[in-house]
């Protein structure tokens, strides 16, 4: 039959490495008890239905560096009757590559059901980073710049090529001294180049996966139009408007995934009509026998973190850092409805799956009244040695403010990713209304500051994008918990941050310094202090 795969394929000199490969998938697959991972192999990526290894095969010149690509057998019927992942990817790989697109090189695939094998057999790429990893290290904006015009020019060769993909994120895509390589392309044969309504989806879905700001977009928008500036603005706001129902889609499939029955979390009974809630495998088994004890306060060696004694910081056995834990008392209402110390901890986890960074959820507990404790992990690194903003601006007891002790520098950069996070928080549909300097911690990451919300009580979920009379009454509660300690020109920078995103604002920065000043004065009374 005309266009069916051969089932066994192998570049020439690369048979003994494919029957390797075929060896190493049968043992992923469960047919061999040997040694897993393989003797000089390193798994990359395991997921219950595929596996990714590399190492070292035998080829016609000596040992060559190999990614193997394994898709594991899965139950039912109408999921062996498709065809072989392995074949397919090949297939797409080898068009994309004589169309010119850069990708790796095919060493062969096979694909045998009864065995229970299907593998794709690539070579390595070498010096090859994923642009995940390359784009967390400290790099001068010009190497930025120059490998986000690589990307725009990779993408615009694989639209001609007739190429098209969901799964466009940060890790398909490999940076190398040569240039950017498209990596996991997906099972759709590539066909006629795109026509323009495609070309804008394709790269709405590349702008939501690979995540660059305004210039970076730019950048990479005027390599993908050959140059031409006024295309690349043209398309921008196109592009921007097409990211924003993918972005909320993506959001909405993690969110089902993640909260499938047993797979990430736990349910259990606390005393006498009580319940409770563990994040598995996170937070150890044995937490369970000390719900109790923590909704009454029963902690032992705990640290309070506020003056009212209901946030502490303690150590947990079977953990090695600390956590925080906060109680809440018994509310009526709350034996109406899901107790808060339950809600804050789905509040959490979903803040996670929609990209804002905050404390891991470990555990949530209440009892009948409604009386409850939720334990978090400490925000940040281990050792990063996190600070709440109210502490960087007005510093704690005889320390000085840790922002007055960073070069002018690094001050304006922290402050500028300080207003990047505030915007990511509400462009993933989240508003909070208790948003103050003690809620936002920040520490030093390995690109500058990094930051995350603390305190989630205050913030709300929405289905629909956060108006922007919300975001800017959000930034003023902000700006007014900070108080004096915080210069006109420091506020202009978090501002500038916050409209430094891919999809631009519908205000200009000098109207929206002027709303959250207005707005912040009157959050704060005539004592001058917040309300």
């Amino acid at each position: 039959m005309a266009g069916v795969l051969p089932f066994r394929r192998h570049a020439e000199g690369y048979d003994r490495a494919l029957a390797a490969a075929e060896a190493i998938a049968v043992q992923a697959a469960g047919g061999d008890d040997g040694p897993w991972p393989p003797t000089g192999f390193t798994v990359v990526k395991d997921r219950p239905m595929r596996v990714t290894l590399t190492g070292a095969l035998p080829g016609p010149d000596g040992p060559v560096a190999v990614f193997v690509k394994v898709r594991r057998p899965a139950g039912g019927g109408a999921r062996r009757r498709r065809r072989p992942r392995g074949a397919a990817e090949g297939h797409v790989l080898e068009t994309l590559r004589a169309r010119g697109v850069a990708v790796p090189d095919v060493l062969g695939w096979s694909a045998s059901p009864e065995a229970g094998v299907d593998v794709l057999l690539l070579r390595a790429v070498p010096g090859a980073t994923d642009l995940a990893t390359w784009a967390e290290a400290p790099r001068p904006h010009d190497e930025r710049r120059a490998v986000a015009e690589a990307v725009g020019l990779l993408l615009r060769r694989a639209h001609d090529a007739g190429w098209s993909d969901r799964d466009v994120h940060r890790g398909n895509v490999l940076v190398t001294p040569t240039g950017p390589v498209l990596v996991d392309p997906g099972l759709s044969a590539p066909r006629a180049p795109l026509p323009p309504h495609r070309r804008v989806h394709a790269l709405a879905r590349a702008a939501h996966g690979l995540g660059p700001d305004v210039r970076t977009g730019l950048a990479a928008l005027r390599a993908y139009a050959g140059g031409d500036r006024e295309t690349a603005r043209r398309w921008f706001p196109l592009v921007a408007a097409a990211a924003r129902p993918i972005a909320r889609a993506y959001r909405r499939g993690r969110a089902r995934r993640a909260t499938r029955t047993g797979r990430h979390f736990e349910t259990f009974p606390v005393g006498t009509g009580g319940r409770g809630v563990r994040a598995t495998p996170a937070a150890p088994a044995a937490w369970k026998d000390l719900a109790v004890a923590l909704v009454a306060g029963d902690v032992a060696g705990a640290r309070p973190l506020k003056a009212d004694g209901r946030v502490v910081a303690t150590r947990l056995p079977g953990r090695e850092q600390d956590v925080v834990v906060k109680r809440y008392d018994a509310v009526w209402r709350d034996r109406l409805r899901t107790p808060r110390a339950l809600r804050a901890f789905r509040r959490a986890y979903a803040l996670r799956v929609r990209g804002v960074a905050c404390p891991e959820p470990l555990l949530a507990a209440a009892d009948a009244s409604g009386a409850g404790a939720y334990v978090a992990a400490a925000a940040g690194p281990r050792g990063a040695g996190a600070v709440d903003l109210h502490v960087a601006t007005h510093g704690r007891g005889d320390a000085p403010p840790t922002l007055d002790a960073l070069a002018p520098r690094a001050r304006r950069d922290a402050l500028h990713r300080c207003g990047r996070f505030l915007r990511r928080l509400h462009d993933a549909e989240v508003s909070h209304r208790d948003l103050k300097a003690p809620n936002l911690v920040a520490w030093r990451g390995p690109r500058g500051a990094a930051f995350a919300v603390v305190d989630l009580d205050g913030a709300r979920l929405r289905s629909t994008p956060v108006p922007w009379r919300r975001r800017l009454r959000d930034l003023a509660r902000l700006d007014a918990s900070a108080g004096p300690a915080v210069s006109r020109a420091d506020r202009v920078r978090v501002l500038r941050g916050y409209l430094a995103a891919f999809e631009r604002a519908p205000v200009r920065l000098a109207d929206a310094a002027r709303r959250v000043a207005r707005a912040s004065v009157r959050k704060r009374g005539p004592s001058g202090a917040p309300r």
